[in-house]
């Protein structure tokens, strides 16, 4: 019976390899692990294992050498295995809601990689080197418990939006000049007390949120940002605001609510003409 179980296997894992399959779904199977059998998928491209029970992901998931998208999002992942760092083809990493407390050095390998969802995870720290992933595009991190962001990760020339709402940030690095591509930036949330000067280098920026936290004051230099859209300061304990406000042309919606603002500043009355939401 084992012989004929060890022909069974290799038959099928010699038409697995034929098939050359290049996208497989596993959602809502119940998966506690992935089936072996995926191991010599070595065309496969995208994989969905999403909505499952699955706890870790086995060491072999490296063999999957084409593998560009990987989507584990509501599972019960607690790591991620050290040679996740070898599939250099992934574009997509999807993993929120997970149980993941750490990441492992190697996803700074992943130098394909565009987006990257770890949201609803329970992170404290992120790898010294997140920087080394040149080609990040989408960031998205909220709802973490994560204290500080590593430097590196103002090395993120490609960044289109970063997410770092819902967690325990006090301060943010103080150089931004390097984000130059960034549009969205979301740090509602968490525990600032001041935002730096540099966040008026941030040019291509249209989405800037600060709502919920505890900030006294906004820089002047926030006037810079001229392609600026959306800016929440919502629930801080701002007294007054910066009258460079007034040189965000195409600002078109400004939240203010729950702060300590006595006076309603005149420069707002002009925005408002120019059809600004307050």
């Amino acid at each position: 019976t084992l012989i004929y179980l060890k022909k069974t296997y290799w038959r099928l894992k010699y038409t697995i390899n034929r098939c050359k399959i290049v996208e497989l779904d596993f959602i809502f199977k119940g998966l506690t692990k992935l089936p072996i059998a995926i191991k010599y998928l070595t065309s496969l491209k995208k994989l969905t294992l999403r909505y499952n029970q699955i706890t870790e992901l086995p060491g072999w998931i490296s063999t999957l050498i084409s593998l560009e998208y990987l989507n584990l999002n509501v599972n019960n992942l607690n790591k991620l295995p050290e040679n996740i760092g070898l599939l250099s083809k992934l574009k997509e990493l999807l993993l929120w809601k997970n149980e993941l407390q750490n990441l492992p050095n190697s996803i700074c390998s992943l130098i394909s990689l565009e987006q990257l969802n770890l949201r609803l995870n329970q992170l404290t720290l992120l790898p010294n080197y997140f920087g080394n992933l040149i080609n990040l595009k989408d960031l998205n991190l909220h709802d973490n418990k994560l204290t500080k962001i590593p430097d590196s990760i103002l090395s993120l020339k490609s960044l289109i939006t970063l997410n770092l709402s819902w967690n325990l940030l006090t301060s943010i690095p103080s150089s931004l000049d390097n984000l130059s591509s960034l549009k969205s930036l979301d740090l509602e949330r968490n525990e600032l007390v001041n935002v730096p000067l540099s966040i008026g280098s941030l040019n291509s920026l249209e989405i800037l949120n600060l709502g919920d936290n505890q900030l006294e004051t906004i820089p002047s230099t926030i006037g810079n940002l001229k392609n600026l859209k959306i800016l929440n300061l919502s629930r801080n304990k701002l007294a007054k605001l910066p009258d460079t406000l007034n040189s965000l042309d195409f600002l078109e919606e400004l939240y203010l609510t729950e702060n300590n603002l006595k006076i309603y500043p005149s420069f707002l009355k002009k925005l408002e003409e120019k059809g600004l939401q307050v």
